[in-house]
């Protein structure tokens, strides 16, 4: 009898070992610092960072600046003025 599901590949056990690994590394540090949340609570605050991060800004929240003779794209920090 074949089994037909395809195992997962040494690299991509790994990655997911490692992150795993630093999911459980912030839960520790959070916990040091006095904040206990779940292993789920602290995937659900990185997933959601990650999404809001991987987002592209609104025109009005970027601006084209010159760096060494070219014309780049630069996200202005709303937050520091």
């Amino acid at each position: 009898m074949t089994n037909n599901k395809e195992l997962p590949s040494r690299e991509e056990l790994q990655e997911e070992f490692r992150g795993a690994k630093i999911l459980r590394d912030i839960q520790r540090a959070l916990k040091e610092s006095g904040i206990d949340i779940s292993i789920e609570a602290v995937k659900a605050t990185v997933d959601e960072y990650e999404r809001l991060h991987s987002e592209p800004l609104p025109e009005s929240d970027s601006q084209e600046i010159l760096v060494d003779g070219d014309m780049v794209r630069s996200h202005l920090d709303n937050g520091s003025e």
